[in-house]
């Protein structure tokens, strides 16, 4: 009972107090939609050429991970996740700054896939988080046993299936 009156009440309320820190967007119904569609197809990163990275790591580490990859290379980040997924931008180059990202995140704990690069690019560096010794063993094994004919997306997760 008397919900859209006490939402639009506090909305009000809430816009009134927020106004003088910049402009104040309603998320309505559309506009909530049109939110998060722009946010799935990373409509933030639309304008550019530049190679985006995803890295998933813990929420803590997410903007320490940032501020150690900006030390070797030029990025832009928007967080997720309350800060354990990063999404990087990176000005285009031959290996996508791959070297020093996945360094960094080895560092600090996570994975990062390269989302958006050219062809050859994405043909010169492993797209996915190379997998550790151990793990990559287990991987192959459990591969090679749904899948002993190797036709099952081979090469699509690691070039070392």
């Amino acid at each position: 009972e008397n919900m859209p009156r006490s939402v639009n009440y506090r909305r009000e309320k809430l816009a009134d107090i927020l106004k003088p820190y910049g402009t104040i967007h309603d998320l309505d119904t559309d506009n909530t939609q049109q939110f998060w569609d722009e946010l799935r197809r990373l409509s933030f990163f639309s304008q550019t050429s530049a190679q985006v990275w995803r890295i998933s790591t813990a929420p803590t580490n997410g903007p320490k991970v940032v501020a150690a990859i900006s030390r070797y290379v030029e990025c832009n980040a928007f967080y997720d996740w309350s800060g354990g997924l990063v999404w990087l931008e990176v000005a285009p180059s031959a290996d996508a700054a791959a070297a020093d990202i996945r360094r960094v995140v080895a560092t600090h704990g996570g994975h990062a896939t390269l989302m958006r690069a050219d062809a050859s690019v994405r043909a010169a560096v492993e797209v996915f988080q190379p997998l550790e010794p151990g793990v990559l063993k287990l991987s192959q094994r459990l591969k090679a046993t749904f899948d002993p004919a190797g036709i099952l997306g081979p090469g699509r997760m690691s070039t070392s299936f």
